[in-house]
C-alpha cells in the first residue's frame, strides 16, 4: 500500500477528481444556461464562490497571510490572465455544442502539456509516449469530426482555452515547493471573478433562489476541481499528469445522456475509445520507464 501510494499515483487521483467536479459545474452551466443566465454570470458566481471557499479553509492549504506574501506574484499574475478568459468561453461553447464536442477540443490540452512541458521543464517524453499522446490526439479529431461544427466561434472559443490551460498547467511547478497549496487555486479564481465582474453586471439577471443554489454548488465544485488539477501536476510529472484529462469524456458522454438528451454516436464513442486506450498506455509506459531507470544504477530516471 505505501508503495502504491507514491507522489505520481497521488498525482493521478487529485487529476481524474479534479476533472469529475469540474465536468459537473459544466454540466450545472449548461443547465443554467436554458434559463438564459450569461456566460458571464455563470462563471462570475462559480468564481466568486470558489474564492470564499478557498479563503475559509485557507488555515489548512497553507494560510492566506503566507499565500499572499509569495515572491512569484509574477508567475501567479500570468496564471492568473491565463485563466481569466477561459471559464466563460467554456460556459458559452457548452450551451451550442454537446459536452462531449466541447470537450473533445479541451482534450487538446493533454498533448500541447506534455509538448510545452518536453520543451521548458525538460521532461523526458520518449518516442513511444509521443507516438500514443499523438494516436490520442487522431482519436480527438474523430470524436470531435471537425466537418460537423467546423471552425466556428464555440469551437474557436475552446481552442483558446484548450492552449492556454496547456500553458497554465506548466507553470505549476515552475513556482516551486514553497507556494502554498492555496496560491495554487486562489489566484486563478480570482482572476476569472476579476475578469467577469463588469461583464456579469451588465448582461446578468437576478437568479431565483434555485438557481442561486446551483450556482453556488457549480462554485464549489469548481474551487475544488481547481485544487485537486493544480495539486496533481505538482504531484506527477505534467506529461504524466496531463493525459488524465481525457477522463473528462466518460463524464461528458454520461451527463449528455442522462440530463440533455445527447446521445453518442459511433464515431464519439470510437474516438473516446481511442483516447482512453491512448491514456492507459502512456501510464503505463510512465511506469515501466521508471522502474527501469531504477534498476539501472547510474541512468536517470524520469523528471
Amino acid at each position: 500500500m505505501q508503495r502504491f501510494a507514491t507522489p505520481s499515483t497521488l498525482g493521478i487521483a487529485c487529476a481524474v477528481a479534479g476533472y469529475l467536479l469540474f465536468s459537473g459545474g459544466d454540466a450545472m452551466s449548461k443547465h443554467l444556461r436554458q434559463f438564459e443566465y450569461s456566460a458571464t454570470q455563470i462563471s462570475f458566481q462559480y468564481s466568486t464562490t470558489a474564492v470564499l471557499l478557498l479563503c475559509l479553509c485557507s488555515p489548512w492549504l497553507g494560510g492566506l497571510q503566507r499565500t499572499l506574501q509569495t515572491r512569484r506574484l509574477g508567475l501567479h499574475a500570468l496564471r492568473g490572465l491565463l485563466a481569466a478568459p477561459t471559464q466563460a468561453l467554456n460556459f458559452f461553447a457548452f450551451s451550442k455544442m454537446p459536452m462531449a464536442n466541447v470537450y473533445a477540443v479541451i482534450f487538446l490540452a493533454p498533448f500541447l502539456t506534455a509538448a510545452l512541458a518536453a520543451l521548458f521543464l525538460r521532461e523526458k517524453v520518449t518516442r513511444t509516449r509521443w507516438l500514443l499522446i499523438a494516436t490520442g490526439f487522431l482519436g480527438v479529431l474523430v470524436a470531435m469530426r471537425p466537418d460537423v461544427y467546423g471552425f466556428s466561434l464555440p469551437v474557436l472559443a475552446v481552442l483558446v482555452t484548450a492552449v492556454f490551460n496547456s500553458i497554465r498547467n506548466v507553470t505549476v511547478p515552475m513556482l516551486g515547493p514553497q507556494e502554498t497549496p492555496l496560491s495554487l487555486a486562489l489566484f486563478p479564481a480570482l482572476a476569472v471573478a476579476l475578469a467577469t465582474c463588469v461583464p456579469a453586471l451588465l448582461t446578468g439577471k437576478l437568479p431565483t433562489m434555485a438557481h442561486f443554489a446551483l450556482l453556488s454548488a457549480g462554485g464549489v465544485m469548481y474551487a475544488s476541481g481547481l485544487l485537486l488539477t493544480c495539486l496533481a501536476f505538482r504531484l506527477a510529472p505534467a506529461a504524466l499528469a496531463g493525459p488524465f484529462h481525457y477522463t473528462q469524456i466518460f463524464w461528458a458522454v454520461l451527463a449528455g445522456m442522462m440530463l440533455f438528451g445527447d446521445w453518442p454516436d459511433v464515431w464519439t464513442l470510437g474516438g473516446s475509445a481511442i483516447i482512453v486506450l491512448c491514456g492507459v498506455a502512456l501510464t503505463v509506459t510512465h511506469h515501466r520507464g521508471g522502474a527501469v531507470a531504477s534498476k539501472a544504477p547510474g541512468q536517470p530516471g524520469d523528471p
